[in-house]
């Protein structure tokens, strides 16, 4: 693998023991690497990339910093010859300071042919190349192997340098060549070549200049791998560049073909400073002997290099004696550097005058006019006192730019001076100036420093710190100030820097940035020469420090109003500093009422003992009023509590006296509005000013049983509006209400003895049962018919004025929306009569619009019935026949067109005289009559009635029975009348109130009569029904709207009598015994009212543990105790042994009910009062 390693290594050659940075540059293989310094801060590195890289040539670039640091990566990268490129060798040719401005490099290595070749190409100081080749140059094409490069110089005209390559060449001969390369970088022919050893060069060849005189020294390995060397000397025809004395002789040459022959020659000459400066123009020379007038003896001029030191170049023009002219050529002719001047250096200055380092580097500037800069000298002296000092010493020679010395400061403490020596090129060197250029002290004694006493110990605000410190040479440079904390004076955190001090005196501003704690002090001093003084093993000076005030609070005073005085009020006090508390002082303020300004702070006493409990017996030394209350703590540091803001630490009112309120009466008295908007006026006296009002409510289902009061909610700022937005939490029911205002001083307004108002809500739709005051479902023109509407509504009762009743029939008797008749708020009728025309005939709809006194509609709205229908259209008879006819009987049929009943009149003369009635609804009519007297003619005819009720007689007709003897017809039916009997009733004995029930009813005519049926329901309402043939069922629904014991009366009615029967139904009611019976009027599962059936009076009950308490007669005394569940009944006996104790409840009483009639009248008194006020 291929390592680059860095180490130090002083001017004096002394190599550091350490490598400084190594770097794995290629992990495969790199052979024969060499490296060549591009500028002060990059590496170029050639090398054969061995078998793993098919020992290609590569080119690598690199940044090294001035400490030996090597870049992780490489600047740059060329594979310089991708088939072959062994043993490499590298040599910077040009600097771009002196070139055409590039660095120019020459690289040497062995092709794939075996043959040597050495190529110029350029990098910049970066590190970044230029990846082609500027020119190439064969050394050995037939087998060359092992370059190395030697820089012999400038030539004569400073335009080419010559470079030695020494290499192994055929038969692995020695050999070492010369070549020039450009300022380009282009590469001139190869000049000489030498054959130093004529048996073996096996290993790359050194070569090493032994003096200025061209001397130089190979080394290599030679026969029998041993080590050899030998010397050459390197010749040159040329004249040496540059000069140092002047005038000098320029020589020419110079020739004329033609016959007149040459008069004279004249030169000129161009001149620049330096290599990167521009040319001048040309100069004719102006000197006596320019032109040479003689040139046929020799051309020659003595130059005196007219523009001082720098570079000249010439060129020549002759002239023959017919003035033909020479013309100028494009290049010069020769050219040459003059320096006459001695080169200048400074030793820079040293950056800090003062280290405690044995060791600095020490740097110089150096320029030269000419020649250039070819070494510096460093001299140094010593001082102890920088009084006496020692003779100058040479202290190193440094050959290359730039120019450092590592200087060990061997005289130990004491001072130090240096000047420097700078010589060229050629001979010229700097004079001595016998003064120093720059120096450094040198001191490795620590100063000491102390920080001074603080007094006093404790403080409450920062402090300025001071100390003393003292250094024997180089003279204290700073003060560092550093302290530690502690908050318990035992645990203490680490050192902190506090500041550096520059300048005596040292002092500090110290800020207690900890807070409040313990502080200990101590100083490190420094001197000029970066000692410093060794952290001391105990602090300097030490303080304690607290800058927080104490602090107390007064307790919060829980109820703002005080009614009595005086009050102890009590602190909480702490110090969070050692210090401890000394005081703490209780102050007030003051104003009269709310609309008054606050007095000033009054101090009202002190507490001297505050670290027991802290606390102040207040005597509200202003009265009744208003007071805000804070306390100011004081330590024993002076520290004291800062006032506090706003209302103080508490607050509080001092007053006795009550308020009053009443709830504004509520108009109307049902509501469904919600929520709705209770008021309330309220009132207070005393100058704590109103707090607060409360609303309490009472319920109830049925207007009797109250639950509550219920507390609501309180209106907390009543002096604006004292209202509440009520949303009635119990739903629907009775409501009443009461409010207690309370003051700011805690007085509370007593409860009235009777509410301020109340009211009903009510979002319960009412309901509606459309009835008729007859069953039949069919009827014919100008039939009366009463419609009946019963409506279920609990709470805020019908709207009168809303009961609409509209009648849609198929015709034009339609009635539009007209007002019914109230029985009562629940009982409503409409008496209709039934239009006329067979357009009329189907089904009619009633409809009923109705709403409560709060806007609820009906549920549905409207209520429809559309169970009845209209029929003008009286049957048709048909097919009247006479069959079976005996002497005692005929049997007479007919059809009709629809179901009928009817009767047939009958008898021996045109006015009849009997009749058969009650014949069964049917279309086909067949009766037979009996008991006729034979051989006699009858009269007879039928009539038939629909549903309806229309009829229709069919024509007067006449038969006569067959002759036989026989009793006389027995039409016992037609003339003696037999009562139908008592009707049957089916149907339920309990129930719940707006719940529809069925019964049903039958009787039975003996003379086959037909009956009428009539439904007394108990409640108002009667129904009736139709002609029905007897024994048949007859079916009606009913409901009832209040609880309670009601007897349904059923009546069945022949042509001539009536029978009736009746059954009880318990609605929502249970019996007592024989006493009476309790109703549950709220259907809240609890029985609320006894009903007295002898005396019909109606008392509230009382449930306790599952037993009813009856009072039967209204006396305000329990007479049973009555079980629901087991139906038994107990009797509650009364003491009545005296009339003296009788007598004295009776007077307790009249005296009761007196008081509380009179704190009525007060109480209404008062509020009236109020009110107007």
């Amino acid at each position: 693998d291929g390592r680059l390693a860095t180490c130090s290594i002083t001017s004096a050659g002394d190599i550091g023991n350490t490598i400084n940075d190594t770097l794995e540059f290629n992990s495969s293989d790199a052979l024969n690497p060499q490296l060549c310094l591009v500028d002060e801060n990059t590496l170029a590195l050639v090398y054969d990339g061995g078998t793993a890289g098919g020992n290609d040539g590569y080119l690598v670039t690199y940044n090294i910093s001035s400490t030996g640091d090597i870049q992780n990566t490489w600047t740059d990268q060329w594979e310089f010859d991708t088939t072959r490129g062994t043993t490499p060798s590298i040599m910077k040719v040009w600097d771009d300071s002196e070139s055409s401005g590039a660095n120019w490099f020459a690289i040497g290595y062995e092709d794939t042919n075996n043959d040597l070749y050495v190529k110029t190409c350029s990098v910049t100081d970066a590190g970044v190349i230029t990846k082609s080749w500027v020119d190439t140059q064969a050394i050995d094409i037939t087998n060359g192997d092992f370059c190395s490069f030697a820089l012999v110089g400038l030539n004569s005209s400073a335009t080419n340098k010559k470079i030695l390559v020494g290499f192994s060449g055929e038969g692995s001969d020695g050999y070492v060549s010369s070549i020039d390369i450009t300022r380009n970088g282009m590469i001139n022919s190869e000049i000489d070549t030498l054959e130093f050893d004529a048996t073996d060069c096996i290993s790359k060849p050194w070569l090493v200049m032994t003096n200025t005189t061209f001397g130089w020294l190979i080394i290599y390995e030679g026969t029998g791998n041993d080590g050899w060397s030998c010397s050459f000397t390197l010749t040159t025809n040329e004249v040496p560049y540059w000069k140092t004395v002047s005038p000098y002789t320029i020589i020419g040459t110079g020739s004329d073909t033609g016959p007149s022959g040459m008069k004279n020659v004249t030169l000129w000459y161009r001149y620049r400073v330096t290599n990167t400066s521009s040319w001048g123009g040309w100069v004719r020379w102006n000197n006596a002997n320019n032109p040479d007038t003689n040139p046929w003896a020799g051309i020659s001029w003595d130059f005196t290099c007219p523009n001082g030191s720098g570079r000249y170049e010439f060129y020549s023009i002759a002239c023959d004696n017919v003035t033909n002219t020479e013309s100028i050529p494009s290049n010069s002719d020769i050219s040459c550097g003059f320096d006459n001047e001695k080169p200048i250096s400074s030793v820079n200055m040293i950056d800090t005058y003062w280290t405690s380092s044995s060791s600095l580097t020490v740097t110089a500037t150096a320029t030269d006019g000419g020649s250039g800069v070819r070494n510096v000298t460093l001299y140094s002296r010593f001082s102890s006192d920088n009084l006496s000092w020692n003779g100058w010493t040479n202290a190193g020679v440094d050959t290359m730019q730039p120019w450092s010395w590592f200087v060990t400061l061997s005289n130990g403490t004491g001072y130090y001076q240096f000047y420097s020596i700078a010589r060229d090129n050629l001979t010229n060197v700097e004079t001595v100036a016998g003064i120093a250029d720059t120096g450094c002290g040198y001191e490795t004694t620590a100063p000491s420093s102390s920080v001074n006493i603080i007094t006093p110990y404790w403080k409450n605000q920062g402090v300025t710190l001071s100390a003393v410190a003292t250094d024997v040479v180089s003279g204290v440079k700073n003060v560092t100030l550093l302290y530690r904390f502690s908050s318990d004076n035992s645990s203490w955190n680490g050192w902190v820097n506090a500041g550096v001090d520059p300048v005596q005196p040292w002092t500090w501003d110290f800020v207690f940035l900890n807070g409040t704690g313990y502080y200990q002090f101590l100083s490190i001093a420094k001197d000029h020469a970066a000692n410093t003084e060794s952290t001391p093993g105990a602090a300097d000076a030490s303080t304690g420090y607290e800058d927080q005030a104490p602090s107390s609070v007064i307790n919060t005073i829980s109820e703002y109003w005080q009614d009595s005085s005086p009050l102890t009020l009590t602190a909480v006090v702490g110090d969070t500093g050692p210090s401890g508390l000394q005081n703490v002082t209780l102050y007030y303020r003051y104003r009269a009422t709310n609309m008054s300004s606050w007095g000033s702070n009054i101090s009202f006493g002190v507490d001297n003992t505050p670290w027991g409990l802290c606390s102040w017996v207040f005597s509200f030394p202003e009265g009744a009023g208003h007071y805000r209350l804070y306390s100011i703590a004081t330590d024993n540091a002076t520290n004291i509590e800062t006032t506090p803001g706003g209302t103080g630490d508490t607050t509080c009112g001092y007053n006795t006296g009550a308020p009053v309120s009443e709830v504004d009466e509520i108009s109307p008295y049902w509501t469904s509005t919600t929520p709705f908007v209770i008021q309330a006026t309220a009132e207070d006296f005393g100058p704590s000013g109103l707090k607060n009002v409360t609303l309490y409510y009472y319920y109830s289902t049925d207007n009797s049983s109250w639950t509550g009061p219920w507390l609501y909610d309180v209106d907390s700022n009543p002096w604006i509006t004292c209202s509440w937005s009520f949303p009635f939490p119990n739903q629907t029911g009775y409501y009443r209400f009461h409010s207690c205002a309370a003051d700011n001083s805690s007085h509370i307004e007593d409860a009235p003895l009777l509410n301020d108002s109340e009211c009903g809500y009510d979002i319960q739709s009412p309901t509606c049962l459309i009835t008729y005051n007859t069953t039949q479902n069919s009827f014919k023109a100008f039939d009366p018919i009463r419609i009946i509407a019963t409506f279920s509504e609990t709470y805020s009762g019908i709207d009168e004025s809303s009961v609409q009743l509209a009648i849609s029939t198929l015709g034009n008797g339609s009635l539009n929306n007209t007002s019914m008749n109230m029985i009562d708020n629940t009982h409503w009728f409409y008496d209709w009569v039934v239009p006329s025309g067979t357009d009329e005939d189907g089904v009619f709809t009633t409809r009923v619009y109705a709403s409560d006194a709060v806007s609820n509609d009906l549920d549905p709205s409207p209520t429809i019935d559309s169970s009845k229908h209209i029929d003008n259209t009286p049957p048709v008879i048909s097919n009247l026949t006479i069959d079976s006819l005996t002497s005692s009987s005929v049997q007479i049929s007919w059809l009709t067109n629809e179901n009928t009943t009817g009767h047939i009149e009958f008898g021996p003369t045109p006015s009849f005289g009997f009749w058969l009635h009650s014949i069964p609804f049917t279309i086909s009519h067949h009766y037979t009559l009996s008991g006729l007297s034979a051989a006699t003619t009858y009269y007879y005819r039928v009539i038939s009635y629909d549903l309806a009720g229309n009829h229709d007689s069919s024509s007067d007709a006449t038969f006569t029975t067959n002759q036989q003897t026989s009793k006389r017809a027995q039409i016992g039916t037609h003339n003696e009348n037999i009562p139908p009997s008592n009707p049957t009733i089916d149907g339920p004995t309990t129930g719940h109130v707006s719940q529809l029930y069925s019964f049903n009813t039958r009787s039975v005519d003996s003379n086959n009569d037909s009956l009428t049926y009539t439904f007394d329901w108990e409640d108002g309402v009667i129904d009736s029904s139709g002609l029905m043939q007897s024994g048949m069922n007859c079916t009606r629904n009913h409901s009832w709207m209040k609880a309670g014991k009601y007897i349904l009366q059923v009546t069945a009615s022949d042509p001539t009598t009536t029978v009736s029967s009746k059954h009880i139904i318990w609605i929502d009611a249970v019996a007592v015994g024989d006493v009476g019976y309790l109703t549950d009027d709220d259907r809240d599962g609890i029985f609320d009212l006894f009903h007295n059936q002898q005396t019909g009076i109606k008392t509230a009950t009382e449930i306790r543990q599952g037993v009813y308490l009856i009072d039967v007669n209204g006396d305000l005394q329990w007479d049973y105790e009555y079980n629901v569940t087991t139906g038994e009944m107990f009797s509650i006996l009364h003491q009545t042994s005296s009339t003296q104790a009788t007598q004295f409840p009776l007077m307790l009483i009249f005296s009761v009910i007196i008081m509380v009639f009179l704190s009525l009248l007060i109480v209404v008194y008062r509020r009236r009062f109020y009110k107007k006020q």
